[in-house]
């Protein structure tokens, strides 16, 4: 029986001036809708806080805000002239932002989408199955409420049925859109389900001085992609900062100033160039290490925590674990691969692989220590493949542990153990740079 999979594909296009007025114009009343449900919301949840209204009452209310009643209202009658499922996508996009607060850590209350800081993009569908509102074809790409054919370079062909499309223009000015397929695959992605399944394991440490650094002795450099080009973007803030002040001065609107504008287009190019240069480098990357490995034990780090030492936050953010997690994990989903997390607060630099004793490197202080021996043991490790070895073995452990009943999990450290003597030989070889 064929499953069905979504398949995504960003292609760039080029609208015509009376097509992006109208993709402008769908992007802010989607981000509008957007505002206003989430005022009604937070409305909402003030009045059941002070004891206004009841629980109930309160439901009732909540499950009232849809687009249709703004749409009503004949302050907001311009939204009757735009796609409908854009504004559908909106309460989407709001619905699972409050999802996203309850159910995550480290995520806030959602926010009103501003003008100037948000990403202009927003997303629409098909009306139905049989509905061809929404199509890509030779002449372009169909949007509803846009005239004629958006003009699409489709440098990768697509297949099965297109079911949602995301319009985004970037700040350096170009336009993109993301389009999912569904497709109706009859091969089934199988998954390792026990440990003699599992071929080739690997732990992956990741970090700043290397991306990732894999239990097999396997590095993959970080290519400071933004160092590159620094010194030019600090100039250009510098020349901003100039023109913003003389704007002052003069008592005019930034988007007014054309020489403003074209400076802040250069400075967004280049941002934009960074963002290419670092997504392109991380997919070959994941790509590399998914086809090679049927498991990946991963840590679970977190990048805001992290980013709050102001003398890595830049390096760290460069760097990109998040994408490079998201990358690896969608890539696996594919591929059969399996990605088992481990806590972020495991302390796999301490360890020493060999006999478990906690006497390695502690902390950002000790980061320029690359080298280490075991005072229980003497073996001498490398920092990073000790650490990837550590995660790897760890990473078994939480995969066995979700497969066995709680009688059997005092077995699990013996299991594991016997089974990496087994691929010992092989688990870590000469060290490769790539």
């Amino acid at each position: 029986m064929a499953t069905k999979i979504i398949e995504s594909h960003r292609y760039r296009i080029y609208p015509t001036v009376e097509q992006e007025n109208i993709l402008f114009q769908t992007i802010g009343c989607a981000r509008k809708m957007y505002n206003l449900m989430l005022d009604e919301f937070i409305e909402i949840y003030s009045d059941y806080s002070e004891g206004k209204i009841t629980k109930d009452e309160k439901k009732v209310l909540q499950h009232s805000v849809k687009p249709a009643k703004f749409k009503q209202l004949e302050e907001y009658a311009y939204l009757n002239d735009i796609d409908s499922t854009a504004l559908k996508y909106a309460e989407k996009h709001l619905s699972q932002a409050f999802k996203n607060f309850n159910t995550q850590e480290n995520t806030g209350y959602p926010k009103h989408k501003s003008r100037n800081t948000s990403k202009w993009s927003y997303t629409t569908c098909r009306a139905s199955k049989k509905a061809r509102n929404v199509r890509l074809t030779k002449q372009g790409l169909k949007l509803p409420k846009i005239p004629g054919y958006v003009k699409t370079v489709v440098h990768r062909n697509w297949r099965g049925n297109l079911v949602s499309v995301t319009v985004t223009k970037q700040r350096d000015g170009k336009w993109y859109a993301a389009c999912q397929f569904e497709v109706n695959d009859a091969t089934v992605t199988v998954f390792p389900e026990t440990l003699q399944e599992i071929t080739t394991p690997v732990g992956i440490d990741m970090g700043i001085k290397e991306l990732a650094i894999l239990s097999d002795g396997t590095r993959y450099e970080n290519r400071r992609h933004h160092y590159a080009l620094k010194k030019k973007i600090a100039r250009l803030d510098r020349k901003l900062s100039r023109q913003r002040e003389q704007a002052k001065k003069d008592n005019r609107k930034l988007s007014e100033c054309k020489n403003y504008q074209k400076t802040l287009t250069k400075r967004n190019r280049l941002y934009a160039k960074v963002q290419n240069r670092r997504q392109d480098w991380i997919h070959k990357v994941t790509t590399d290490i998914v086809n090679s490995h049927d498991f990946i034990g991963l840590e679970n780090l977190s990048s805001n925590n992290l980013l709050k030492n102001h003398k890595l936050a830049f390096a760290i953010a460069d760097v990109s674990w998040n994408e490079f997690k998201t990358f690896l994990e969608y890539k696996a989903g594919k591929n059969g691969t399996v990605v088992s997390y481990i806590d972020r607060f495991y302390a796999s630099t301490q360890t020493c692989f060999e006999c478990k004793s906690q006497t390695g490197p502690k902390g950002f202080s000790q980061l320029h220590v690359r080298e280490w021996t075991c005072l229980e043991c003497g073996v001498t490790h490398d920092r990073d493949v000790n650490a990837a070895l550590n995660v790897l073995e760890k990473a078994l452990h939480v995969f066995l542990e979700t497969r066995v009943t709680e009688n059997d999990t005092a077995g699990i450290a013996g299991t594991v153990k016997v089974y990496l003597d087994e691929l010992k030989s092989g688990l870590v070889s000469s060290f490769r740079y790539k």
